[in-house]
């Protein structure tokens, strides 16, 4: 009540109608009835104060809360529903994306799941303090954090309870939360997320290769958030976020045939194996710890074979080592029946392990063509790995910003953590593309 009062005192200053009547008839009503909850009426208020605001500095973008027709019709509702809605997204272009088609709505009752990302608190320090510890001259250089204190640092339990009971009481279920509770995963049939976000969603076809069949996908144009809960969520992801290109893959030539008595033959002037990458880069040692782990980042379909790791380390004369699989993309009869599918996975792996020997070493697929399922992932770890290599890249004009702030942040926090991310920074697709765009020249980004 107290709070209320407060509230009331603050926006009725400027309108004509009895605030306190009608607050005291809500918490009677809350008394005898409980048919309206405590968030909703305080979610009123709080949409009231702000509209107030709003109007005194740009009269024009809003009805004037001094005039009582502009707020009757909104408080005399006992529903808390989500007529008000602030825009916060919209998808990128698609007028140069082929591979992309629009087929048509999505049927109402459809269930499909929405990851909620909870604004953050203390971003700023948080750069701070990377930026410090990050430095050799600092005295607190290498002095990293456990995921408690980061998280310390960032979290907003505030806004994370306020979603969830905003949630519960509009009869959205929650699937999932991340450990500290910065990814909340929903699910809910479409209308109720077309209501709720103020869109219409559509089913997506995209053509990926003669490989695979074209993805079914649900995405929306532009999503708004409900106005209580503006100052709570970052972004949505699932709605406007659109699968990145996949362009042509990489061809495959086995060498099975080149291999005698545990050495290569015939192997072509130029290629890079394992004793060229350490003379170029003098490394004096590849032999690595246990307490080194280290994760390649794994999408679009690919698989890795682990029959053709050890054949690969027995060829190099290598420590043999078997790597951990998260998503189940390891098999043999996969690579074998279709190469194609694994050559990404297989060659960051083989790689990656033939310069760090005894790292345990993780291959880390998810399922979606973007960041998102994987940046759940990685909230929810509690001691990642301590370098993750991404041999995957995009056309910075097909991502979102949701995808880009969201991304960077939690860069932010495993980088506090002590954790290296290697991202892929070209190749020969990306000067395909250069060139198909006649931004540059004819050449190759990453050459011996």
């Amino acid at each position: 009540a107290d709070v209320f009062s407060a509230l009331t005192r603050l926006s009725w200053k400027c309108s004509s109608l009895n605030a306190q009547n009608w607050v005291d008839s809500k918490l009677r009503k809350m008394r005898l009835t409980g048919g309206l909850s405590f968030l909703c009426v305080l979610s009123q208020l709080d949409f009231l104060v702000n509209v107030i605001s709003i109007h005194m500095r740009n009269p024009n973008d809003h009805c004037d809360p001094l005039d009582p027709t502009c707020v009757k019709t909104f408080f005399e509702s006992d529903r808390c529903d989500f007529m008000h809605h602030i825009h916060r997204e919209s998808a990128v272009q698609l007028s140069s994306r082929t591979d992309i088609v629009k087929v048509d709505r999505v049927p109402p009752t459809e269930l499909h799941e929405i990851i909620f990302n909870v604004k953050h608190e203390g971003q700023n320090d948080l750069s701070k303090i990377l930026q410090d510890i990050s430095n050799p001259k600092s005295k607190n250089y290498g002095k990293y954090m456990t995921k408690d204190e980061v998280e310390r640092v960032t979290s907003s339990g505030i806004s994370h309870d306020y979603i969830v009971q905003y949630m519960e009481e509009a009869g959205i279920k929650i699937m999932s939360e991340t450990l500290s509770g910065e990814f909340i995963t929903c699910i809910a049939p479409i209308h109720v997320w077309e209501a709720f976000l103020d869109t219409e969603f559509f089913i997506y076809h995209q053509a990926v290769d003669s490989f695979h069949t074209a993805k079914r996908f649900v995405r929306s144009s532009t999503y708004s958030i409900p106005y209580q809960l503006n100052s709570h969520i970052e972004s949505a992801f699932n709605t406007i976020q659109m699968p990145f290109s996949i362009w042509a893959r990489p061809i495959a030539t086995p060498i099975d045939g080149d291999i005698k008595g545990g050495t290569y033959a015939n192997f072509k002037p130029g290629f890079i194996d394992p004793g060229t990458l350490k003379s170029y880069y003098n490394i004096d040692s590849d032999v690595s710890s246990i307490k080194a782990t280290q994760a390649t980042y794994q999408t679009i379909g690919q698989y890795y074979s682990p029959s053709d790791l050890l054949k690969f380390q027995n060829l190099f004369r290598l420590q043999p080592q078997s790597a951990i699989d998260i998503g189940g993309h390891s098999s043999d009869s996969v690579c074998k029946s279709n190469p194609r599918t694994c050559v990404e996975n297989s060659l960051d792996l083989q790689y990656i392990m033939a310069i760090a020997q005894f790292s345990p070493t993780t291959s880390w697929y998810t399922n979606l063509n973007s960041f998102a399922n994987w940046l759940v992932t990685v909230a929810n770890m509690v001691n990642p790995p301590l370098v993750i290599s991404i041999s995957y890249g995009a056309n910075e004009e097909e991502i979102s910003r949701s995808e880009f702030d969201a991304f960077n942040m939690q860069a932010m926090k495993l980088a506090a953590m002590g954790v290296t991310i290697v991202v892929a920074s070209g190749g020969k697709n990306l000067s395909k593309f250069y060139r198909n765009l006649r931004l540059y020249s004819r050449q190759n980004f990453c050459r011996r």
